[in-house]
């Protein structure tokens, strides 16, 4: 079953996702939408904070409890065909007990980077995590699936 994509014609949507390895793997979801895999989380609802965002969406979909450690990258989404703008905000996380799937929408998996290259969207966030390991911020625009600017988030 195909979940369907709530879509909003104007205004903008934030969402906040997690980074969460295990040794060289990391928990992943499949998205038939995009035909892609994404790291876990979700929308960010109205009067709710990133980390409280999280530590919901991962209850409800893992049944685990996380602790977002650090902001890793954001990501500015623009799409003019359905139009969608969103940002999404990723946080390295740690986490406590055992991720399961509890949403029958999202399907986890653990996966290694190299299982799931060409398989992850959005593409600049893989290939940051590649060649870093996420050590590094950055700032990506995306805009109608290519990459508009890069720029480093310095501290």
């Amino acid at each position: 079953m195909v979940w369907p994509r709530k879509r909003l014609k104007r205004g903008m949507t934030v969402r906040a996702r997690c980074i969460i390895r295990d040794g060289d793997e990391l928990l992943v979801q499949w998205d038939p939408q995009r035909n892609a895999y994404i790291l876990p989380g979700g929308r960010v609802e109205f009067d709710e904070s990133m980390p409280l965002c999280l530590l919901r969406e991962m209850k409800e979909e893992a049944g685990i409890d996380v602790e977002p450690k650090r902001l890793v990258y954001v990501v500015e989404v623009i799409e003019t065909k359905p139009p969608l703008h969103e940002i999404i905000f990723y946080f390295e996380c740690d986490y406590d007990g055992t991720p399961r799937n509890l949403n029958r929408y999202v399907k986890l998996e653990w996966k290694k980077m190299s299982e799931i290259k060409g398989r992850f969207w959005p593409e600049p966030v893989a290939e940051r995590l590649l060649m870093d390991g996420g050590r590094e911020a950055y700032y990506i625009a995306l805009v109608d699936g290519n990459v508009s600017f890069i720029y480093p988030i310095r501290g």
